[in-house]
């Protein structure tokens, strides 16, 4: 699934200008696909502004609101006219103040809100527009933005009036493709879901197109609640790769919801059943504990198509899973809702049991040393160390299929008391996806995540190992400070 940017400009700016009438915005946009596909790939990302010609009392409506927050980044074309239009305003207000509330408006270094100047604008007039929300101001003003005008002495000219305009525009496309890029890089990087979720992860099993809407309105609950949910962007179309896929989410679960209604759902190609009912089947089937399902039918709808109605009816004759483990539910919205947030009750009251002192101290012998394969070689020095202190050290597969080398790492992860993370040869976003990984372990078995996290940092020297984030609860260690490893790790 592309990863959107919202353009967010003045229909000023937009309409037949110049001695060849041509649109400004149109123009940038189309340089700028361009680029972005030269730069990082067809349908990596993708490019939305609102196209409706509006007038000044149009609402600011919920079209606007829904692709905001799918958005990523947001592009401001900055113009005498953006700085005129309410309009204008209510979008960079509402995507900085919805971000920071989900996530926040940084990737990496740099902001998800990118100036695009058409022409040079009055920075007090700009700051102004922030006079009543501060704080997305410093998210704003410390970025110094892409100037797609060009100047003669002291004049500022449009680009479509100067003979070089538009070779400027398209290298400020390039310039600017380039910055995108390194976002979304950043942003996937850290994960968009919260870094240290504070609710279980829930798997909210993708819909038929007549359940969308109840499907939204648990998603918006159950990220109310903190909980991570999965699964993430579309499926993949074929039908192994689509199951794969599906198992791969289950297992990182504690809790999967399943909502039925009249639609059996589309069927991926090669398989003989909906996404839906693929869904329930290998929810069913998974074994890891914590986990439980919910399938949920509305009441008072209208009967389901006929695949989905032998679905239901052979789940009637055939149901055998306890209670604890699988449970079916007929009836209101407000059934299910209170339903799931009873689950998630029981789940963390599960998750805050202390674990028995005995038992801790039996686990505390077990590190789990994770490494890429290209540092494999360097964690013998380590694994020695390790087995030195008196702890037992396994490490990740070097063999094996996708799905075995995932799954072993999962089991490790789960049994492991102690996790040190090798920072050798990789890049930062592997880094962090492994320290995302510790998170989740809490919805493959764990009560909590490893008592003890750490990230030994060893050669190539770099810029990101120098200023490195850490997250809380986790320690980073010099891998040449290798004698204060003992009294960290115990």
């Amino acid at each position: 699934m592309p990863q959107q940017v919202f353009i967010s400009y003045s229909h000023v700016d937009d309409q037949p200008y110049g001695p060849k009438a041509q649109r400004w915005v149109q123009t940038f946009e189309q340089a700028l696909t361009e680029t972005l596909t030269q730069r990082v790939g067809r349908g990596r990302i993708a490019l939305w502004r609102d196209k409706r010609r509006m007038d000044g009392a149009t609402l600011f409506d919920e079209l606007i609101q829904i692709e905001l927050r799918k958005s990523d980044v947001l592009i401001t074309v900055l113009s005498q006219g953006y700085l005129d239009s309410d309009y204008c305003r209510d979008e960079l207000v509402w995507f900085g103040r919805d971000r920071l509330a989900h996530g926040g408006l940084q990737a990496g270094q740099r902001s998800r809100i990118v100036k695009v100047y058409r022409a040079a604008v009055d920075r007090a007039e700009l700051r102004h527009r922030f006079d009543a929300t501060p704080e997305l101001a410093g998210f704003f003003d410390s970025t110094e933005g892409f100037k797609l005008f060009c100047v003669e002495g002291d004049i500022d000219r449009d680009a479509l009036l100067h003979p070089d305009g538009m070779a400027l525009v398209w290298q400020r496309a390039d310039d600017l493709a380039i910055t995108l890029k390194r976002i979304i890089d950043d942003g996937l990087s850290e994960a968009r879901v919260p870094a240290a979720p504070g609710g279980p992860v829930v798997y909210l099993a993708r819909t038929a197109s007549d359940m969308a809407n109840t499907r939204d309105l648990i998603r918006r609950e159950l990220e109310d609640r903190q909980c991570l949910v999965l699964p993430a962007g579309d499926p993949p179309q074929d039908a192994a790769d689509h199951a794969d896929a599906v198992r791969r989410d289950l297992a990182s679960a504690q809790l999967s919801i399943h909502l039925l209604g009249q639609r059996y759902g589309s069927i991926p190609e090669g398989s003989q059943e909906s996404g839906v009912a693929l869904q329930v089947r290998l929810a069913l089937q998974a074994a890891h504990a914590p986990f439980t399902t919910l399938l949920w039918t509305p009441e008072g709808s209208a009967p389901p198509e006929a695949p989905l109605a032998a679905l239901l009816e052979d789940l009637s004759a055939h149901w055998t899973h306890p209670p604890a483990r699988a449970e079916r539910l007929h009836g209101t919205q407000d059934l299910l809702k209170a339903q799931t947030i009873a689950r998630l009750g029981s789940l963390a009251a599960a998750a805050a049991t202390p674990v028995p002192a005995a038992a801790a101290a039996d686990q505390a012998k077990l590190v789990y040393l994770i490494c890429d394969a290209v540092d494999h070689e360097h964690t013998k020095a380590l694994k020695q160390a390790l087995e030195t202190l008196g702890f037992e050290v396994t490490r990740p597969l070097r063999e094996g299929t996708p799905d075995e080398i995932l799954d072993e790492h999962k089991r490790c992860l789960v049994a492991c008391d102690v996790a040190v993370i090798l920072w050798g040869s990789v890049r930062e976003p592997w880094v962090r996806a492994k320290l995302r990984d510790l998170q989740q372990s809490v919805g493959w078995g764990r009560a909590s995540p490893p008592r003890v996290r750490l990230v030994l940092v060893g050669p190539p020297d770099s810029d990101s190992k120098r200023d490195f984030d850490v997250p809380a609860g986790v320690k980073v260690l010099a891998a040449t400070e290798l004698s204060a490893l003992g009294p960290l790790l115990t």
